[in-house]
């Protein structure tokens, strides 16, 4: 887009954006930006014609802008103003003249302010992505030293580049989905999801039944849960715990019949080698209560242990894929791409667990103060997951403040920092997921219990207070044991007998006030 073309636009959009009733906003920014990107050299305005008319152009667009809102022109005298500065390109006038006398209805007059403001924003895109390419042909042709292994330059090059890409179609590509409701059938097809999600087929429930009561049944299909806690309180344990009940407990529900369903565990912390010796000793020590030593496993033959593995895993028909990587070689890019691989080999994936997300560098993701890079980095993958309906669950460092409040007081650390931000890199990281669930781990009379409060939810169920917060017992065998085919584990608070133990006429300890619970 030429420079008289840019000028002549942004008159076009003040004008029409004028004719609009009750318009209360500008994008100022975005049109400053627009005369800022045109220079205009001052000293040759009385020999250079069109450097002059460019300059008075530029001049009137800006004293539109800084009018008023809701301010009206005399159309009349903004055409005999544009006409005079034109007088070296008349048929510039004659472009600005046609378009602003066509009698437009108000809708059109929105679709037009609209489509200028888009050809504006796909205008810096592209003097944007213009000036990567040049950055990295510079280097490539010039400092060659600094290339170094190509095949990550040229990664480094397409990750850089990724922001800029946009899809030239009717159907704006940020619109995951649209209800026309002049279609009955449209409608009706969202009401179907609306029971669907109802009736629990959307919903990938844990083994926990105080964690399915917090999360209304389970982890929906398409949001994204953070869990928060201290160094060594469990994240990546509960991480993996859930994964195993998606295997688990649940049934695969698909939304392409031809697909294959898929759960993903990326690792960029544990080596697989943990991984599996974890899920062995998870799974084996929960259905026969016995403990598994190193021993065991070293010396039981893998086939067999392999055998155990797959076939508890693989019961309700998910197929697997288990995945290490080093982070600071990945970006979000990368594990997008790794799941597109997934979807290219025939797959639906309906879960991703990554373990953990804030350890890969915010490549790519937009740069600024306070954490903006690691906002951007949740944002991004949510967008990517939820269009696809896949459930992601990623663990995540709380920050030093609260490291300062739990050595004040360990009891009740999860009810206290519950929706306060406190996250390591960006207190914003909770307005980019739709749930949140706190880790600690306390301890009573030299017993272990994981205390989980959720935090924000997005949606409309209500849950009552009281199931927003649980406390799972450790247990000397096999942890924190699943408890969705019998008795309810969970307990009140730390030191405290479960519900069920209760009910079976278990004593609760003297040095607890059962009114108080």
């Amino acid at each position: 887009m030429n420079p008289k073309l840019l000028l002549i636009n942004t008159l076009t959009l003040l004008y029409r954006e004028s004719q609009l009733p009750q318009t209360d906003k500008r994008d100022t920014e975005l049109l400053m930006a627009v005369c800022t990107d045109i220079k205009t050299a001052v000293a040759d305005l009385t020999v250079d014609k069109t450097g002059k008319m460019l300059h008075e152009l530029k001049a009137l667009a800006i004293e539109m802008i800084n009018a008023p809102l809701g301010t009206e022109y005399d159309l009349a005298e903004l055409l005999q103003k544009v006409q005079i500065i034109c007088d070296p390109d008349p048929t510039l006038f004659e472009a600005f003249r046609d378009n602003i006398l066509v009698e437009l209805e108000p809708d059109e007059i929105k679709k037009t302010v609209i489509r200028i403001h888009r050809s504006f924003k796909k205008y810096f895109k592209e003097k944007e992505a213009k000036a990567v390419l040049s950055k990295y042909a510079t280097k490539a042709r010039y400092r060659p030293e600094e290339v170094g292994d190509i095949s990550k330059f040229i990664s480094e090059l397409v990750t850089e580049l990724e922001p800029y890409r946009s899809v030239d179609v009717e159907k704006d590509p940020a619109i995951i989905s649209e209800i026309n409701f002049d279609n009955l059938e449209e409608i009706a097809a969202a009401y179907e999801k609306v029971q669907e999600a109802r009736n629990g087929e959307t919903v990938l429930q844990t083994g926990w039944q105080g964690i399915n009561k917090m999360l209304n049944g389970g982890v929906r299909l398409g949001e994204t849960i953070v869990i928060g806690a201290l160094q060594h309180n469990n994240k990546s344990g509960f991480s993996r715990s859930l994964f195993k009940h998606f295997c688990l407990y649940n049934k695969p529900f698909m939304f392409d019949e031809k697909k294959k369903p898929l759960l993903v565990l990326i690792s960029f912390e544990d080596p697989q080698e943990i991984i599996m010796e974890w899920f062995y000793k998870s799974l084996k020590e929960g259905e026969t209560g016995k403990f598994v030593s190193p021993e065991e496993i070293s010396n039981t033959d893998p086939i067999e242990i392999a055998r155990y593995v797959q076939g508890k895993l693989y019961a309700n028909g998910f197929n697997i894929r288990i995945v290490h990587t080093n982070p600071s070689e990945w970006s979000y890019m990368d594990i997008q791409n790794k799941i597109l691989s997934f979807e290219a080999e025939g797959f639906e994936v309906k879960a991703l667990v990554i373990d953990y997300l804030a350890m890969i560098p915010t490549t790519g993701c937009t740069q600024g103060p306070n954490g903006v890079d690691l906002r951007d980095l949740f944002r991004r993958m949510r967008n990517f997951t939820a269009a696809r309906k896949i459930a992601q669950v990623t663990p995540h460092q709380l920050s030093t403040e609260a490291k300062l409040l739990v050595r004040q007081d360990t009891l009740d650390f999860v009810k206290k920092i519950a929706n306060g931000g406190y996250y390591s890199g960006s207190r914003q990281i909770d307005q980019e997921v739709d749930t949140e669930l706190y880790l600690h781990i306390e301890k009573v009379d030299g017993k272990s219990y994981q205390t989980i409060q959720r935090g924000k939810r997005r949606g409309t169920d209500i849950t009552p207070e009281k199931d927003k917060y649980c406390v799972l017992p450790f247990q000397p065998i096999g942890g924190l044991l699943d408890d969705i085919n019998g008795p309810d584990s969970s307990v009140p608070k730390p030191g405290a007998i479960s519900k069920a133990a209760q009910d079976a006429g278990g004593e609760q300890p003297f040095w607890l006030d059962l009114d108080s619970i």
